[in-house]
């Protein structure tokens, strides 16, 4: 996958650069992983940001070994599926792929707190909305029946009081999140890993 190559590079390079691959909380995913401000100052963990511009379920996939696989993490959290629906994968692929990757996690990393965090309901991307929705609806499932596996509902946060998306909480392109939609964020998924990651 040569189009993400120069970002998985800069990965590794700083991946090398750590004192330790162990015990830390990774965050794993697309580029609304990439790009979260002040990351490290959200959470009271040791935090890793292993995001990528772009990344479908399956670029996480394939790049697991070079990225993930490094490290021995506390918990994981995974962003990714918003892009595969962008480039007209359907809800079941992208389901599909959840699974694959899931059974790779497990048969490398062992029974970690894995953490997915559902597909957010950006403007820009509100025509894909019941595509979203289905997604959402089946990756929920799917990890409802699985043990140590744990669904994020970020969706519902990000509504308004008629089921559209609150424009304030992405950047100009309305795909993005501004830092009042991290916040959103760093509320929600903060309370599941307090409630889940191991002491």
């Amino acid at each position: 996958m040569p189009f993400y190559e120069e970002e998985i590079q800069y990965l590794e390079t700083n991946i090398n650069k750590l004192p330790s691959q162990e015990d830390q909380v990774v965050f794993y995913g697309s580029s609304s992983i990439r790009l979260w401000p002040n990351f490290q100052d959200c959470f009271p963990w040791k935090i890793i940001n292993l995001g990528f511009g772009g990344s479908t379920i399956a670029a996480c996939a394939w790049f697991m070994p070079r990225l993930l696989f490094r490290f021995k993490p506390k918990g994981l959290v995974i962003y990714a599926g918003d892009n595969d629906l962008a480039t007209g994968r359907l809800p079941e692929e992208v389901y599909n792929n959840l699974r694959l990757m899931i059974f790779d996690i497990r048969r490398t990393l062992g029974p970690i707190p894995v953490f997915f965090i559902s597909i957010k309901p950006s403007p820009a991307r509100f025509h894909l909305r019941s595509e979203i929705e289905r997604t959402n609806q089946m990756a929920h499932q799917f990890i409802t029946d699985e043990q140590n596996l744990h669904y994020v509902d970020v969706h519902s946060h990000m509504l308004d009081n008629q089921g559209q998306p609150l424009e304030t909480l992405y950047v100009e392109d309305l795909l993005h999140l501004n830092q009042k939609g991290y916040n959103i964020w760093t509320k929600v998924i903060g309370q599941k890993l307090e409630q889940h990651l191991p002491e």
